[in-house]
């Protein structure tokens, strides 16, 4: 992966373990993720030996945008166009990942060992990606300020 940029507007009905998009790329264990956990927000990204991460504190009920952008060794997070944190915070992984034969982004999934046991209690809108550009601060800014 080079780098690239997506930007959502996220949510929540209820305070859970949920993850708004998942990515993997085909014939790699690459991707990304954003996902809340009851108290935080994350975006994640995979590389097929890494993973990094960036979080923030996260309890709102409210719509907001979130962006996220990836060059290579740093990841940027965004809430209503203001970074929220950034960073290289990342694991090594610990096995190979899971493969995927085809590329996929998935869009609304809950994060527990029976996914059928309770309902997606988010509301998602605007996903947009941007496969090979990062998106500058003053970009991000400027998208949310078009809505």
């Amino acid at each position: 992966m080079n780098g690239f940029s997506y930007c959502i507007w996220l949510k929540l009905h209820s305070i859970d373990k949920y993850v708004m998009i998942s990515s993997r790329h085909k014939g790699t264990t690459e991707g990304f993720r954003l996902m809340s956990n009851y108290d935080f927000i994350r975006s994640q990204l995979f590389t097929n030996n890494e993973t990094y991460w960036v979080e923030h504190p996260y309890t709102s009920t409210a719509w907001n945008h979130f962006c996220s952008t990836w060059i290579p060794t740093s990841l940027k997070f965004y809430k209503n166009g203001i970074l929220l944190n950034s960073g290289s915070n990342y694991g090594v992984n610990s096995g190979p990942g899971r493969t995927v034969g085809d590329s996929k982004i998935i869009l609304g999934t809950l994060m527990t060992d029976k996914p059928n046991s309770k309902t997606r209690d988010f509301a998602l809108d605007e996903f947009i990606f941007w496969p090979q550009d990062v998106l500058s601060d003053s970009e991000i800014l400027a998208l949310y300020n078009s809505y």
